[in-house]
Protein backbone atom coordinates (compact mmCIF):
# COMPACT_ATOMS: atom_id res chain seq x y z
CA UNK A 1 0.00 0.00 0.00
CA UNK A 2 1.33 3.45 -0.90
CA UNK A 3 -0.07 6.91 -0.33
CA UNK A 4 1.25 10.29 -1.47
CA UNK A 5 -0.21 13.63 -0.38
CA UNK A 6 0.97 17.09 -1.37
CA UNK A 7 -0.34 20.40 -0.06
CA UNK A 8 0.96 23.78 -1.17
CA UNK A 9 -0.50 27.13 -0.22
CA UNK A 10 0.28 30.85 -0.24
CA UNK A 11 -0.86 33.31 2.43
CA UNK A 12 -1.12 37.10 2.40
CA UNK A 13 -2.07 39.40 5.27
CA UNK A 14 -2.24 43.17 5.67
CA UNK A 15 -3.64 45.72 8.09
CA UNK A 16 -4.66 49.23 7.00
CA UNK A 17 -5.27 52.14 9.34
CA UNK A 18 -5.40 49.70 12.24
CA UNK A 19 -9.02 48.94 11.34
CA UNK A 20 -9.05 47.08 8.01
CA UNK A 21 -7.62 43.59 8.58
CA UNK A 22 -7.35 41.49 5.40
CA UNK A 23 -6.06 37.95 4.95
CA UNK A 24 -6.02 35.68 1.89
CA UNK A 25 -5.00 32.09 1.27
CA UNK A 26 -4.67 30.17 -1.98
CA UNK A 27 -3.75 26.51 -2.10
CA UNK A 28 -3.55 23.25 -4.03
CA UNK A 29 -3.61 19.64 -2.89
CA UNK A 30 -2.95 16.30 -4.55
CA UNK A 31 -3.52 12.76 -3.29
CA UNK A 32 -2.64 9.42 -4.82
CA UNK A 33 -3.14 5.98 -3.32
CA UNK A 34 -2.37 2.48 -4.60
CA UNK A 35 -3.35 -0.72 -2.84
CA UNK A 36 -2.18 -4.11 -4.09
CA UNK A 37 -2.49 -7.65 -2.75
CA UNK A 38 -1.07 -10.93 -4.10
CA UNK A 39 -1.44 -14.32 -2.41
CA UNK A 40 -0.09 -17.73 -3.35
CA UNK A 41 -1.42 -20.87 -1.67
CA UNK A 42 -0.37 -24.53 -1.95
CA UNK A 43 -2.41 -27.36 -0.48
CA UNK A 44 -1.42 -30.80 0.86
CA UNK A 45 2.11 -29.82 1.85
CA UNK A 46 4.52 -32.69 2.45
CA UNK A 47 6.61 -30.52 4.78
CA UNK A 48 5.42 -27.49 6.72
CA UNK A 49 9.01 -26.50 7.49
CA UNK A 50 9.96 -25.58 3.93
CA UNK A 51 10.56 -21.84 3.53
CA UNK A 52 9.82 -21.91 -0.21
CA UNK A 53 6.38 -22.74 -1.54
CA UNK A 54 8.05 -24.55 -4.48
CA UNK A 55 10.12 -26.76 -2.16
CA UNK A 56 7.10 -27.61 -0.01
CA UNK A 57 5.94 -30.02 -2.72
CA UNK A 58 2.22 -30.57 -2.54
CA UNK A 59 -0.91 -30.30 -4.53
CA UNK A 60 -2.06 -27.51 -6.80
CA UNK A 61 -0.93 -23.91 -6.36
CA UNK A 62 -3.61 -21.22 -6.16
CA UNK A 63 -2.89 -17.56 -6.72
CA UNK A 64 -5.17 -14.60 -6.34
CA UNK A 65 -4.86 -10.87 -5.92
CA UNK A 66 -6.41 -7.49 -6.45
CA UNK A 67 -5.30 -3.92 -7.04
CA UNK A 68 -6.90 -0.52 -6.58
CA UNK A 69 -5.70 2.97 -7.44
CA UNK A 70 -7.25 6.40 -7.07
CA UNK A 71 -6.22 10.04 -7.32
CA UNK A 72 -7.73 13.34 -6.29
CA UNK A 73 -6.74 16.96 -6.83
CA UNK A 74 -8.19 20.18 -5.53
CA UNK A 75 -7.75 23.91 -5.30
CA UNK A 76 -8.91 25.96 -2.33
CA UNK A 77 -9.07 29.62 -1.35
CA UNK A 78 -10.02 31.66 1.70
CA UNK A 79 -10.57 35.38 2.25
CA UNK A 80 -10.92 37.02 5.67
CA UNK A 81 -11.88 40.62 6.30
CA UNK A 82 -12.43 42.39 9.61
CA UNK A 83 -13.31 46.02 10.14
CA UNK A 84 -12.38 47.45 13.52
CA UNK A 85 -12.77 43.96 15.01
CA UNK A 86 -16.54 44.54 14.87
CA UNK A 87 -17.62 43.23 11.46
CA UNK A 88 -16.08 39.96 10.32
CA UNK A 89 -16.53 38.12 7.02
CA UNK A 90 -14.96 34.91 5.74
CA UNK A 91 -15.27 33.37 2.26
CA UNK A 92 -14.11 29.85 1.42
CA UNK A 93 -14.16 27.79 -1.75
CA UNK A 94 -12.93 24.37 -2.86
CA UNK A 95 -12.86 22.80 -6.31
CA UNK A 96 -12.14 19.08 -6.12
CA UNK A 97 -11.86 16.22 -8.57
CA UNK A 98 -11.59 12.48 -7.90
CA UNK A 99 -10.91 9.46 -10.09
CA UNK A 100 -13.43 7.48 -8.01
CA UNK A 101 -16.25 8.98 -10.06
CA UNK A 102 -17.12 8.75 -13.79
CA UNK A 103 -15.38 11.29 -15.99
CA UNK A 104 -18.52 13.42 -16.37
CA UNK A 105 -19.13 13.53 -12.60
CA UNK A 106 -15.62 13.84 -11.16
CA UNK A 107 -15.63 17.50 -10.19
CA UNK A 108 -17.38 19.39 -7.42
CA UNK A 109 -17.41 23.02 -6.26
CA UNK A 110 -17.96 23.66 -2.55
CA UNK A 111 -18.24 27.29 -1.34
CA UNK A 112 -19.01 28.74 2.09
CA UNK A 113 -19.51 32.15 3.66
CA UNK A 114 -19.72 33.28 7.27
CA UNK A 115 -20.22 36.63 8.96
CA UNK A 116 -20.18 37.92 12.52
CA UNK A 117 -21.10 41.15 14.26
CA UNK A 118 -19.39 41.96 17.55
CA UNK A 119 -22.16 44.06 19.03
CA UNK A 120 -20.24 44.78 22.23
CA UNK A 121 -17.53 46.47 20.14
CA UNK A 122 -19.83 49.22 18.92
CA UNK A 123 -19.12 52.75 20.10
CA UNK A 124 -22.64 53.12 21.45
CA UNK A 125 -22.31 49.97 23.59
CA UNK A 126 -22.35 51.14 27.20
CA UNK A 127 -23.39 48.02 29.11
CA UNK A 128 -21.17 47.40 32.11
CA UNK A 129 -18.75 44.47 31.54
CA UNK A 130 -19.71 43.15 34.96
CA UNK A 131 -23.12 42.45 33.39
CA UNK A 132 -22.46 41.69 29.70
CA UNK A 133 -18.77 41.75 28.81
CA UNK A 134 -19.17 40.59 25.19
CA UNK A 135 -21.91 39.90 22.65
CA UNK A 136 -21.39 38.50 19.15
CA UNK A 137 -23.94 37.37 16.56
CA UNK A 138 -22.92 34.83 13.91
CA UNK A 139 -24.35 33.35 10.70
CA UNK A 140 -22.89 30.98 8.13
CA UNK A 141 -23.75 28.95 5.04
CA UNK A 142 -21.52 26.40 3.38
CA UNK A 143 -21.07 23.16 1.49
CA UNK A 144 -18.69 20.25 2.01
CA UNK A 145 -18.04 17.39 -0.40
CA UNK A 146 -17.62 13.75 0.56
CA UNK A 147 -15.83 11.48 -1.91
CA UNK A 148 -15.25 8.53 0.40
CA UNK A 149 -16.44 5.74 -1.92
CA UNK A 150 -14.83 2.60 -3.33
CA UNK A 151 -12.33 3.18 -6.11
CA UNK A 152 -14.28 1.27 -8.80
CA UNK A 153 -17.87 1.55 -7.57
CA UNK A 154 -19.08 2.94 -10.92
CA UNK A 155 -17.69 0.20 -13.24
CA UNK A 156 -18.69 -3.41 -13.76
CA UNK A 157 -16.30 -5.81 -12.07
CA UNK A 158 -15.78 -9.48 -12.90
CA UNK A 159 -14.48 -12.10 -10.49
CA UNK A 160 -12.38 -14.96 -11.91
CA UNK A 161 -12.35 -18.49 -10.49
CA UNK A 162 -9.05 -20.23 -9.79
CA UNK A 163 -7.50 -23.22 -11.61
CA UNK A 164 -6.90 -25.43 -8.58
CA UNK A 165 -10.28 -27.14 -8.62
CA UNK A 166 -10.24 -30.55 -10.27
CA UNK A 167 -13.28 -32.49 -11.52
CA UNK A 168 -12.80 -36.15 -12.54
CA UNK A 169 -9.05 -35.65 -12.76
CA UNK A 170 -9.30 -32.67 -15.10
CA UNK A 171 -8.52 -29.13 -13.99
CA UNK A 172 -11.56 -26.91 -14.23
CA UNK A 173 -11.33 -24.12 -16.77
CA UNK A 174 -10.99 -20.56 -15.59
CA UNK A 175 -14.42 -19.00 -15.15
CA UNK A 176 -15.99 -15.66 -14.25
CA UNK A 177 -19.15 -14.67 -12.47
CA UNK A 178 -21.89 -12.17 -13.34
CA UNK A 179 -20.53 -8.62 -12.94
CA UNK A 180 -21.62 -6.57 -9.99
CA UNK A 181 -24.55 -4.21 -10.47
CA UNK A 182 -23.51 -0.56 -10.86
CA UNK A 183 -25.44 2.58 -9.90
CA UNK A 184 -27.12 4.87 -12.42
CA UNK A 185 -24.52 7.54 -11.65
CA UNK A 186 -21.99 8.40 -8.99
CA UNK A 187 -20.73 11.78 -7.83
CA UNK A 188 -19.86 13.81 -4.74
CA UNK A 189 -22.09 13.63 -1.69
CA UNK A 190 -22.70 17.22 -0.59
CA UNK A 191 -23.45 18.47 2.90
CA UNK A 192 -25.03 21.94 2.91
CA UNK A 193 -25.39 23.69 6.27
CA UNK A 194 -26.91 26.98 7.38
CA UNK A 195 -26.16 28.06 10.95
CA UNK A 196 -27.07 30.91 13.25
CA UNK A 197 -25.35 31.48 16.56
CA UNK A 198 -24.67 33.81 19.44
CA UNK A 199 -21.75 34.19 21.87
CA UNK A 200 -22.35 35.97 25.17
CA UNK A 201 -19.84 36.81 27.88
CA UNK A 202 -21.01 37.75 31.37
CA UNK A 203 -19.42 38.87 34.60
CA UNK A 204 -16.16 40.14 33.04
CA UNK A 205 -15.87 37.06 30.82
CA UNK A 206 -16.07 34.55 33.64
CA UNK A 207 -19.35 33.16 32.31
CA UNK A 208 -19.58 32.36 28.60
CA UNK A 209 -22.67 31.17 26.73
CA UNK A 210 -22.59 29.81 23.18
CA UNK A 211 -25.67 28.76 21.25
CA UNK A 212 -26.21 27.54 17.69
CA UNK A 213 -29.16 26.40 15.63
CA UNK A 214 -28.49 24.72 12.29
CA UNK A 215 -30.16 23.03 9.34
CA UNK A 216 -28.05 20.59 7.35
CA UNK A 217 -29.11 19.13 4.01
CA UNK A 218 -27.19 16.07 2.85
CA UNK A 219 -27.61 15.89 -0.93
CA UNK A 220 -26.79 12.92 -3.18
CA UNK A 221 -26.14 10.75 -0.15
CA UNK A 222 -24.04 7.67 -0.94
CA UNK A 223 -26.12 4.73 0.22
CA UNK A 224 -27.68 1.43 -0.87
CA UNK A 225 -30.15 1.84 -3.70
CA UNK A 226 -33.80 0.73 -3.72
CA UNK A 227 -34.40 -2.95 -3.04
CA UNK A 228 -34.40 -5.21 -6.09
CA UNK A 229 -36.68 -8.24 -6.52
CA UNK A 230 -35.17 -11.59 -5.54
CA UNK A 231 -35.61 -12.82 -9.13
CA UNK A 232 -33.14 -10.17 -10.31
CA UNK A 233 -30.27 -12.22 -8.91
CA UNK A 234 -28.11 -9.39 -7.57
CA UNK A 235 -28.10 -7.01 -4.63
CA UNK A 236 -28.76 -3.30 -5.02
CA UNK A 237 -25.62 -1.20 -5.62
CA UNK A 238 -24.62 1.88 -3.68
CA UNK A 239 -25.11 5.25 -5.33
CA UNK A 240 -26.37 8.81 -4.81
CA UNK A 241 -29.87 7.67 -3.93
CA UNK A 242 -30.99 9.79 -0.98
CA UNK A 243 -31.29 13.29 0.47
CA UNK A 244 -31.51 14.03 4.19
CA UNK A 245 -32.27 17.07 6.30
CA UNK A 246 -31.00 17.46 9.88
CA UNK A 247 -32.21 20.14 12.25
CA UNK A 248 -30.60 20.68 15.61
CA UNK A 249 -29.13 22.97 18.22
CA UNK A 250 -26.03 23.15 20.41
CA UNK A 251 -25.78 25.04 23.69
CA UNK A 252 -22.91 25.37 26.14
CA UNK A 253 -22.39 27.37 29.33
CA UNK A 254 -19.02 27.68 31.05
CA UNK A 255 -17.80 29.35 34.21
CA UNK A 256 -14.10 29.97 34.95
CA UNK A 257 -12.74 31.64 38.05
CA UNK A 258 -9.99 31.47 40.66
CA UNK A 259 -9.34 32.32 44.28
CA UNK A 260 -6.43 32.12 46.71
CA UNK A 261 -5.79 28.92 48.61
CA UNK A 262 -2.74 29.38 50.77
CA UNK A 263 0.07 30.95 48.75
CA UNK A 264 -1.30 29.82 45.39
CA UNK A 265 -4.39 30.39 43.31
CA UNK A 266 -6.96 27.65 42.80
CA UNK A 267 -8.17 27.85 39.20
CA UNK A 268 -11.37 26.02 38.38
CA UNK A 269 -13.73 25.67 35.44
CA UNK A 270 -17.19 24.20 34.93
CA UNK A 271 -18.74 23.62 31.51
CA UNK A 272 -22.18 22.21 30.74
CA UNK A 273 -23.39 21.37 27.24
CA UNK A 274 -26.65 20.26 25.64
CA UNK A 275 -27.39 19.36 22.03
CA UNK A 276 -30.11 17.70 20.00
CA UNK A 277 -30.86 16.93 16.37
CA UNK A 278 -33.37 15.02 14.26
CA UNK A 279 -32.81 13.72 10.72
CA UNK A 280 -35.49 13.11 8.09
CA UNK A 281 -35.34 11.57 4.61
CA UNK A 282 -36.39 14.03 1.90
CA UNK A 283 -35.60 11.95 -1.22
CA UNK A 284 -35.45 8.22 -1.84
CA UNK A 285 -36.57 5.95 -4.66
CA UNK A 286 -39.40 4.14 -2.87
CA UNK A 287 -42.58 4.98 -4.82
CA UNK A 288 -44.82 2.71 -2.71
CA UNK A 289 -43.45 4.05 0.62
CA UNK A 290 -42.73 0.49 1.72
CA UNK A 291 -41.84 0.14 5.41
CA UNK A 292 -39.20 -2.42 4.42
CA UNK A 293 -37.11 0.35 2.86
CA UNK A 294 -36.37 4.01 3.47
CA UNK A 295 -39.18 6.36 2.50
CA UNK A 296 -39.66 10.11 2.16
CA UNK A 297 -40.63 11.64 5.49
CA UNK A 298 -39.06 8.90 7.60
CA UNK A 299 -37.11 10.01 10.63
CA UNK A 300 -33.80 8.18 10.92
CA UNK A 301 -34.09 5.67 13.74
CA UNK A 302 -37.87 5.20 13.62
CA UNK A 303 -39.10 1.91 15.08
CA UNK A 304 -42.34 0.40 13.79
CA UNK A 305 -44.21 -2.16 15.86
CA UNK A 306 -47.47 -2.99 17.59
CA UNK A 307 -49.06 -1.05 20.42
CA UNK A 308 -49.57 -2.80 23.74
CA UNK A 309 -53.19 -2.89 24.86
CA UNK A 310 -53.04 -4.79 28.13
CA UNK A 311 -53.26 -8.44 29.25
CA UNK A 312 -56.07 -10.94 28.72
CA UNK A 313 -57.42 -11.74 32.20
CA UNK A 314 -60.26 -14.05 31.16
CA UNK A 315 -61.29 -16.43 28.40
CA UNK A 316 -64.55 -14.51 28.06
CA UNK A 317 -62.64 -11.39 27.03
CA UNK A 318 -60.76 -13.39 24.38
CA UNK A 319 -63.95 -14.93 22.95
CA UNK A 320 -65.90 -11.64 22.81
CA UNK A 321 -63.12 -9.12 22.21
CA UNK A 322 -64.84 -7.39 19.26
CA UNK A 323 -68.38 -8.06 20.48
CA UNK A 324 -70.55 -11.09 21.30
CA UNK A 325 -69.18 -14.11 19.47
CA UNK A 326 -66.34 -12.11 17.86
CA UNK A 327 -63.05 -13.41 19.33
CA UNK A 328 -59.62 -11.83 19.33
CA UNK A 329 -57.53 -13.11 16.40
CA UNK A 330 -53.73 -12.94 16.13
CA UNK A 331 -52.49 -15.16 13.32
CA UNK A 332 -49.38 -12.99 12.86
CA UNK A 333 -47.39 -13.59 16.04
CA UNK A 334 -47.39 -17.08 17.55
CA UNK A 335 -47.55 -16.68 21.31
CA UNK A 336 -48.77 -20.27 21.76
CA UNK A 337 -48.83 -23.39 19.62
CA UNK A 338 -51.40 -23.10 16.83
CA UNK A 339 -51.68 -19.29 17.29
CA UNK A 340 -54.22 -19.91 20.08
CA UNK A 341 -54.65 -16.92 22.40
CA UNK A 342 -54.72 -17.82 26.09
CA UNK A 343 -55.37 -16.03 29.37
CA UNK A 344 -52.24 -14.08 30.34
CA UNK A 345 -51.24 -13.24 26.75
CA UNK A 346 -50.65 -9.64 25.73
CA UNK A 347 -53.23 -7.69 23.77
CA UNK A 348 -52.01 -6.03 20.59
CA UNK A 349 -54.21 -3.12 19.58
CA UNK A 350 -56.22 -3.56 16.39
CA UNK A 351 -55.50 -0.07 15.04
CA UNK A 352 -57.30 -0.50 11.71
CA UNK A 353 -60.30 -2.21 13.35
CA UNK A 354 -60.51 -5.09 10.87
CA UNK A 355 -60.85 -7.78 13.53
CA UNK A 356 -57.39 -9.30 13.09
CA UNK A 357 -53.82 -8.35 13.93
CA UNK A 358 -51.99 -7.75 10.63
CA UNK A 359 -49.32 -5.67 8.89
CA UNK A 360 -51.49 -4.55 6.00
CA UNK A 361 -49.44 -4.02 2.86
CA UNK A 362 -46.50 -2.81 5.01
CA UNK A 363 -46.56 0.68 3.56
CA UNK A 364 -46.91 4.12 5.15
CA UNK A 365 -50.46 4.41 3.79
CA UNK A 366 -51.43 0.86 4.83
CA UNK A 367 -49.34 -0.26 7.83
CA UNK A 368 -52.07 -2.52 9.19
CA UNK A 369 -51.93 -2.42 12.97
CA UNK A 370 -48.31 -1.21 13.10
CA UNK A 371 -47.47 2.24 14.44
CA UNK A 372 -44.32 4.16 15.25
CA UNK A 373 -43.47 2.93 18.72
CA UNK A 374 -40.24 4.85 19.20
CA UNK A 375 -36.93 5.99 17.77
CA UNK A 376 -33.52 4.43 18.42
CA UNK A 377 -31.49 7.58 17.66
CA UNK A 378 -30.10 9.24 20.82
CA UNK A 379 -31.62 12.61 21.74
CA UNK A 380 -30.65 15.45 24.07
CA UNK A 381 -26.97 14.71 24.48
CA UNK A 382 -25.63 16.44 27.56
CA UNK A 383 -22.28 16.73 29.25
CA UNK A 384 -20.56 18.25 32.25
CA UNK A 385 -16.83 18.94 32.56
CA UNK A 386 -14.98 19.99 35.72
CA UNK A 387 -11.36 21.22 35.88
CA UNK A 388 -9.16 22.16 38.83
CA UNK A 389 -5.57 23.44 39.01
CA UNK A 390 -3.58 24.39 42.09
CA UNK A 391 0.19 24.75 42.43
CA UNK A 392 0.89 22.55 39.40
CA UNK A 393 -1.61 19.87 40.44
CA UNK A 394 -4.38 19.17 37.95
CA UNK A 395 -7.66 17.28 38.25
CA UNK A 396 -10.55 16.89 35.84
CA UNK A 397 -13.81 14.96 35.54
CA UNK A 398 -16.25 14.49 32.69
CA UNK A 399 -19.83 13.21 32.61
CA UNK A 400 -21.86 12.43 29.48
CA UNK A 401 -25.33 11.13 28.80
CA UNK A 402 -28.42 11.17 26.59
CA UNK A 403 -31.93 12.20 27.53
CA UNK A 404 -33.99 9.95 25.27
CA UNK A 405 -33.46 6.79 23.25
CA UNK A 406 -35.76 3.86 22.49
Amino acid sequence: WSYISTNAYLEYANLWNEKHDFKALLGYNFERAADKLQNTLRYGLISNDAESIQMAMGDNITTYGWEARWRSIGAFARLNYSYDDRYLVELNARYDGSSKFPTNQQWGFFPSVSAAWRVSGEHWWNVSPTIISSLKLRASWGQLGNGNVDAYAYVERFGFGNLSNVIDGVAKRRMTSIPSQIPDGLTWETSQTIDGGVDIGLYNGKINITGDYYVRNTLNMYTVGPSLPDTYGASAPKGNYADLVTRGFELSVSYDDSFDVGAHKLNFGIKASLSDNRTFITRYNNPTNSLNDWYVGEEIGDIWGFEFGGIFDSQELIDNFYGPGKPYVNDLIQLNEGYITKVGDVILKDKNRNGIIDKGSQTVDDPGDMVKVGNESPRYRYGLTLNLEWNGIYASAMFQGIGKMD
